[in-house]
Order: structure tokens, then C-alpha cells, then sequence
């Protein structure tokens, strides 16, 4: 009987730390996420001015021109994530 109440605590300790294992690299994951999130913005903002900055970059035709090519990139990527789930 004490064999199979051991076995039985032992199973159960393993469920938990299992579970515990996959809760922290949950957490972990989120908090990556949520720095890289951080991260990115100060990135864009960062692009942002220093673009603003270059006179090249207030002309009209150099801007329809970046837009093009981020809408070109964003269907592009877009387009592979959606071919993902598939």
C-alpha cells in the first residue's frame, strides 16, 4: 500500500513541476514579447526623426514611393502568414 501511495505522490510531483516548467517559459515568452513590443517602438520612433531630418525624404514623390514599397512589403508578409495557418 505505501508503494503505491509514494507512486502516486510521485506522479503527482512530476504533473506539477511539468506544469511549473511550462508556466515559466509562458511567462518568460510573454516577457520577451512585451520588450520586444517596447523595443520596436523606440526603434520606429527613432526612423522617424532621423527621416524627418533628411530633405530627401519631405518630397512628395519620395514618399508615394516609400508607401509603395511598405504596402508591396506588408501584402508580401501578409500573404506568407496567411499561407501559415493553411
Amino acid at each position: 500500500m505505501r508503494e503505491i501511495t509514494s507512486s502516486i505522490r510521485n506522479s503527482c510531483n512530476c504533473s506539477h513541476s511539468r506544469y511549473n516548467i511550462v508556466n515559466m517559459k509562458a511567462k518568460k515568452l510573454i516577457l520577451a514579447e512585451m520588450v520586444l513590443i517596447i523595443g520596436s517602438v523606440f526603434i520606429f520612433r527613432s526612423m522617424w526623426i532621423l527621416l524627418d531630418r533628411m530633405p530627401l525624404m519631405n518630397k512628395d514623390s519620395v514618399l508615394w514611393l516609400f508607401l509603395l514599397i511598405g504596402l508591396a512589403i506588408s501584402v508580401w508578409a501578409l500573404c506568407c502568414m496567411a499561407g501559415q495557418k493553411k
